[in-house]
């Protein structure tokens, strides 16, 4: 008898919050099986980008990246480089502005709905 293999498996990032908290609860839902990819907090401050490149490993036919930093940026690029199917969600207040130069919005404030771009590549990096 052969051991039935997922025919999908989500690789996170691991954070306790956002888009991880959402996918992970998403794919619990599903029955998909999720693997957490923390960075090995060891490694100093490169450790995030070096989780980057060992979720690669994992050969990914698709992925989606979230708006955020650099360490998210980081990760486009690599999937861009290796030629993977990517989809960009982006905050749809953000408009190409450096993170430090946007405003808070209040707490009270509704925040906008997420956009969901099809291809990053018609955009800047984030």
């Amino acid at each position: 008898m052969h051991a039935r293999v997922p025919s999908m498996a989500l690789a996170t990032t691991a954070q306790n919050k956002g888009a991880d908290v959402i996918t992970a609860a998403w794919a619990s839902r599903h029955n998909v099986p999720v693997i957490l990819c923390k960075p090995d907090t060891s490694r100093g401050p490169s450790a995030p980008y070096q989780r980057n490149a060992r979720m690669l490993a994992f050969k990914p036919v698709e992925a989606v990246v979230c708006s955020g930093g650099s360490i998210q940026a980081n990760l486009a690029d690599r999937l861009r480089e290796a030629r993977i199917s990517l989809h960009i969600v982006r905050d749809a207040s953000a408009r190409n502005e450096a993170p430090a130069a946007r405003a808070k919005a209040p707490a009270q404030t509704e925040r906008p709905a997420m956009k969901r771009v099809a291809n990053g590549d018609d955009l800047p990096p984030f």
